[in-house]
């Protein structure tokens, strides 16, 4: 709101007099826009700060940030730093310009990471412990082995499966990781007997005896 005033001054300067006057003129803000950049961006435990242009441009914006689960931030311009997601508003800050923007800020969960070294063959008979499932993450967490340990697992290549869990579930991913381990046959004796028999027209069959017991031989 703005005060215009005129002064008049009559020709007749002898007979008439001077004379003022004052009116109220209404300027109104002109239209400004506002663009949002940057909605989508990865935790990382900083702030995620939507940036504003605005046109003309430089002008002042204040934001405000609302998230999941009804959380606000700002409009002291204190941006979220949880995965999730946020409407966020920019409003134009400035006496000649108005004009605002709403848009949704998505802060996607940072990817949990697994290490898992092939292990070094097992032989037959050796249950699974910490040398074969000794994954590791790159945040805290908790790991489920699949076979678990304890289990003994038949001679061959084998697979094993890792999944993690981390203990921070709603900023990281979940993950999961493979590996093979090769399981040796573990050896085996083996004992003759019945090797002195006598002729009978009959076929004579060796007998055998296996360590462990019960072991198919050919």
């Amino acid at each position: 709101s703005q005060n215009l005033s005129v002064t008049f001054t009559p020709s007749d300067a002898a007979n008439y007099t001077t004379a003022t006057a004052n009116v109220t003129l209404t300027v109104n803000k002109a239209a400004a826009s506002v663009a949002l950049g940057n909605l989508a961006q990865t935790y990382d435990g900083a702030a995620k700060v939507v940036p504003a242009t605005t046109t003309p441009s430089g002008l002042a914006a204040t934001f405000t940030y609302s998230g999941t689960g009804g959380t606000i931030y700002g409009p002291s311009a204190t941006a979220p730093t949880s995965a999730g997601s946020y409407l966020v508003t920019a409003t134009i800050n400035d006496p000649n310009y108005s004009g605002s923007a709403s848009g949704t800020l998505i802060v996607n969960k940072a990817t949990s990471s697994i290490s898992w070294a092939t292990p070094a063959a097992i032989t037959y008979g050796t249950a699974l412990g910490t040398a074969q499932l000794n994954a590791s993450a790159n945040v805290p967490g908790s790991f489920v082995y699949n076979p678990a340990a304890g289990t003994v697992l038949n001679a061959g290549s084998q697979n094993l499966s890792a999944t993690f869990t981390p203990t921070d579930a709603a900023n990281y991913t979940t993950a999961t990781a493979n590996v093979t381990l090769t399981v040796n046959k573990a050896a085996a004796s083996v004992a003759l007997s019945n090797l002195a028999q006598t002729y009978d027209a009959a076929p004579k069959a060796a007998s055998a005896s296996t360590t462990p017991s019960g072991l198919s031989v050919t």
